[in-house]
């Protein structure tokens, strides 16, 4: 989640019971700041220029519209001059809006809310202030962590990371990342955020959510324990994903854990669970993704295919991964992508012809499984381009 939207405002338990009354295409708005404008309106005075804020969630109780439609009409005119993100209207003096105004209002995707008049301004203002406060530090912490697990990191500052991300982490650690057939931010709700305890740190991770869960050390048995108890835990309160989980590392190499987790997912079915341990030839990529060879197939291979493209309108990249993705099937990749088995050949071979892949069949197949990977290990998005 990258800014506070009116969509989110919704969501939280103080708009229970509120009701839509226009401009639901708009419902993604940016909310920068809550806002109150009570005063009587005139169009023509130069000092609103100064006293109003673009892309706030506006507070009224439209007092001077009761009775007045047209007044209600210049109102929204001008919180759209503004571009106000959604007008929020305290239901004591009118609880419907003029045909016009919801015309207006549904064509330039202005949401206008009713809320109880039982509602405080305090509450509402305080309550979404609260949640842009708190989108900025899982916007921090996600920051953090993309820096962490850079090759580009100097080991020192790693260290300051990891204190800055939590002061209580014990002496080692476990990594888990969550991933879903799509991105699971909107699984991390605003309000009440998940935890796992304070040495542990829950935060969003290239599209899906990371548990960093620290200890000091156990024994074989407590550790599967304390692993299966976190499946169990991420499972209910995320149905439906896949789990990655790290080797055990010190507290130290918490980077490296976090790469070792998000590898490891992708190699899990939905629903299910894979460990870093178990992988083949993906565990050698990561203990080597910082090395310039890297860096430089991808500079040579694979970022020339994303640009190609882009350049000819095509999805041949995409079709790659899916094609990874499903095993080198044909059939169940077309099905993935809806697309006919027979364009899926088309691609496929398409890539053929514009790779440098050796000889043969397997030093093909071998090509497109490592450009899969080396993507999956260096971008920091778990899901590829629009399909189709």
């Amino acid at each position: 989640m990258n800014e506070l939207t009116v969509r989110d405002i919704l969501n939280l338990p103080f708009m229970d019971g509120y009701r839509l009354a226009a401009g639901a295409s708009g419902l993604d708005n940016p909310v920068h700041f809550p806002n109150v404008y009570d005063i009587p309106h005139d169009a023509g005075d130069p000092v609103l220029d100064e006293l109003t804020a673009r892309h706030d969630f506006y507070l009224t109780a439209l007092y001077y519209g009761k009775d007045n439609p047209d007044y209600i009409y210049s109102v929204m005119e001008w919180y759209l001059s503004i571009q106000a993100s959604a007008v929020c209207i305290i239901d004591l003096y009118i609880n419907e809006l003029p045909e016009k105004v919801v015309r207006l209002c549904d064509e330039h995707r202005l949401p206008v809310i009713f809320i109880s008049q039982q509602v405080p301004y305090s509450t509402v203002i305080s309550n979404i202030i609260e949640c842009k406060l708190s989108l900025e530090r899982r916007r921090f912490v996600t920051n953090q962590l993309l820096a962490l697990t850079s090759e580009h990191t100097a080991e020192k500052e790693k260290r300051e990371i990891i204190r800055e991300l939590n002061p209580s982490f014990s002496s080692h650690v476990i990594a888990f990342f969550c991933s879903g057939a799509e991105p699971l931010q909107q699984k991390m709700p605003s309000d009440k955020p998940l935890y796992y305890g304070i040495t542990s740190l829950i935060a969003e991770y290239r599209d899906g959510i990371l548990l960093a869960y620290s200890f000091h050390r156990k024994s074989d048995s407590q550790l599967r324990q304390a692993t299966e108890e976190i499946l169990a835990y991420l499972r209910e309160q995320l149905p439906e994903i896949r789990i990655g989980i790290s080797d055990t590392l010190p507290i130290s190499q918490l980077g490296d854990a976090i790469s070792q987790a998000f590898v490891a997912a992708d190699s899990a079915d939905f629903g299910q669970s894979a460990s870093y341990s178990d992988l083949g030839v993906m565990r050698l990529l990561v203990s080597i993704q910082g090395h310039p060879a890297i860096q430089k197939y991808y500079q040579e291979t694979i970022a020339p295919l994303i640009k190609y493209d882009k350049e000819n309108h095509s999805q041949l990249f995409v079709t790659l991964c899916r094609f990874i993705e499903n095993g080198a099937d044909y059939k169940r990749t077309g099905a993935a992508m809806f697309l006919h088995e027979n364009t899926v050949r088309y691609r496929i071979n398409n890539l053929k012809e514009i790779l440098n892949y050796g000889k043969s069949e397997v030093d093909f197949l071998e090509t497109l499984s490592m450009i899969y990977k080396i993507h999956k290990l260096l971008t920091p998005s778990t899901h590829t381009s629009k399909e189709g």
